[in-house]
């Protein structure tokens, strides 16, 4: 097929990824592809995305997927200097070593011929300030047009290459959507490069320095460790008078928090404390005498086994609990939920040091995170309750706290739902699908898949009832990445449905720290850090 054959080619962008499909008529039309993907020989690299159905960029190139003979991810099965082009699109993003990734490409390139690298931008698609992107979990980074070619100048050699084409694309983005929605239109920055020949005294351009790149402030990593971030530590004075503790949890673990709460008093003997906690616990909190002030807030129904929630989503809750704290400002303030799911209202506090349970790359807000063994991770009994919000959705609606099919739709042998991507050890688990008819019960496919769906370690059907879950087994021999849970359509029409996420539970014997030992702990670890205290930042690296 030739790009000449305009009529053959607009029914080929049909089959396209669902990223790359945005521009693809855009780039037809205004001779991107003539000017830059007209070669014979046309590499698309990592094409699928999460849609197997997909086909390349365009009819004559070669797409590059991990099931590519010769490929394991990181080395190209070509020669070097064989190509005439190499297309990304939304692909660079999920790659820790970008560097490697960028030589690699620019490696099987001829000279003259382009490199395309597309990506989300930053504050189009992700509008966040820094990770981990709301949409994507697998995103390692962030892109504004600055820091994408700040990467390609950290891989390639200097004049070996010359930027042709930089664009940073809103065609149809809708900008009156808020970044807690998921955006719509286009979202992604594009950059083209070409490859040059070295002129012979580039070589001897920086003898005896330092080549001068975007960042070259900070110390360039070694390839043999440029996986590897690593932190700066900056000293930081704090005079703790205000203390923000919060505990939004339900009667009993509110109990179990006790021997934390005094700690705090002990640590803090004339600071002024304030307990944000549920309306349901005020009388108890109120009681314990050891806080100047008692906050109620409902974050949870105070029935846990109620399903519906005070906030239909994270948004709202984050308004109601500003505008609960105002433009107070506290030294300190501490989540001492042990589940994760109210983390997220730390980053409304307006507080130098905040502290919880996690890791910096899950909540990169917070100063002071105390990653321990969580019993559900490392194989003790324990429920994971995997919210709608982990979970991505191409052709449904989003809807807070669920994804949505509002209306009977004919989706053949379509991906309703997937996601979370996420880690899993061996063993066996129980996996109930919370999905709720909004009509008639209806049955409706499934698979589980890890390693970006080159295992499979479950598929099926569930049964859609008014109950509202379907229960099915999981066998995970070994431990697994990127696990991801998938609605399937079949041939019949989709009836209307609410999808609420999955809950994980698994029996085992092992014995991780009990709640109370480990509200203890991160208030012990508070304490250490408060009486040297000092900012630490994660910089270079992936």
């Amino acid at each position: 097929m030739s790009l000449r054959d305009r009529a053959a080619l607009e029914t080929w962008g049909k089959t396209v990824g669902e990223e790359s499909r945005k521009t693809f008529y855009r780039f037809l039309g205004n001779g991107f592809f003539d000017s830059y993907l007209s070669g014979a020989k046309i590499l698309d690299i990592g094409y699928k995305g999460y849609l197997e159905t997909a086909t390349p960029i365009l009819p004559h190139a070669v797409g590059v997927a991990l099931d590519y003979p010769g490929y394991d991810g990181k080395t190209l099965p070509f020669s070097d200097g064989s190509q005439d082009a190499v297309f990304s699109s939304h692909v660079l993003e999920h790659i820790p070593d970008y560097r490697g990734a960028l030589q690699e490409w620019f490696r099987v390139l001829r000279v003259g011929g382009y490199l395309v690298t597309v990506v989300p931008h930053q504050f189009l698609y992700e509008r966040r300030a820094q990770p981990p992107s709301l949409w994507n979990a697998d995103h390692k980074r962030f892109y504004t047009a600055a820091t994408l070619l700040r990467e390609i100048e950290e891989a390639l050699p200097p004049c070996s290459f010359r930027i042709r084409f930089l664009e940073e694309n809103d065609n149809g983005f809708d900008y009156s959507i808020e970044p807690k929605a998921h955006a719509v239109g286009s979202y992604e920055i594009i950059c083209v490069v070409e490859k040059i020949v070295r002129p012979e005294w580039a070589s001897r351009l920086f003898q005896g320095q330092t080549p001068h790149v975007a960042n070259s402030f900070r110390r360039q990593p070694k390839k043999s460790d440029v996986e590897e971030p690593y932190r700066v530590i900056r000293s930081a004075k704090a005079d703790i008078r205000s203390v923000l503790v919060l505990k939004l949890d339900h009667r009993g673990d509110f109990a179990m928090a006790t021997d934390a709460f005094e700690s705090i008093r002990r640590h803090y003997p004339g600071a002024h404390l304030v307990l944000a906690c549920g309306p349901w616990n005020t009388m108890d909190a109120l009681a314990l005498e050891l806080f100047d002030e008692v906050l109620p807030f409902a974050l949870f129904p105070e029935n846990a086994s109620l399903k519906q929630a005070p906030f239909s989503t994270a948004q709202e809750a984050e308004t109601a609990f500003a505008a609960l704290l105002g433009d107070r400002h506290f030294d300190l303030a501490l989540d001492l939920r042990w589940d994760e799911d109210s983390r997220f209202l730390l980053e409304t506090v307006n507080a130098p040091y905040r502290a919880g349970f996690g890791t910096r790359a899950a909540f990169p807000y917070l100063n002071i995170p105390l990653a321990l063994r969580r019993e559900s991770i490392e194989g003790a009994a324990e429920q994971q309750m995997l919210g709608a919000p982990r979970f991505f959705s191409t052709i449904l609606d989003h809807c807070g706290y669920a994804i949505v099919c509002p209306e009977r739709r004919l989706l053949p042998n379509t991906f309703l739902v997937y996601g979370p991507y996420m880690s899993l050890h061996a063993g066996i688990y129980w996996v109930d699908f919370r999905i709720e008819p909004l009509e008639e019960p209806f049955e409706i496919g499934f698979d589980v898949i890890h390693n970006f769906g080159t295992h499979v370690l479950a598929a099926g059907s569930i049964q859609v009832a008014a109950t509202g879950s379907a229960r099915i087994q999981l066998v995970i021999p070994s431990d697994a990445d990127k696990i991801e849970f998938r609605l399937i359509s079949g041939t019949k029409e989709v009836p209307p449905f609410r999808f609420l996420g999955c809950v994980l539970r698994r029996e085992s014997s092992s014995q991780g720290l009990h709640q109370r030992e480990a509200m203890a702990a991160l208030v012990a670890a508070v304490k250490i850090r408060m009486m040297q205290p000092y900012e630490d930042t994660l910089e270079g690296g992936s």
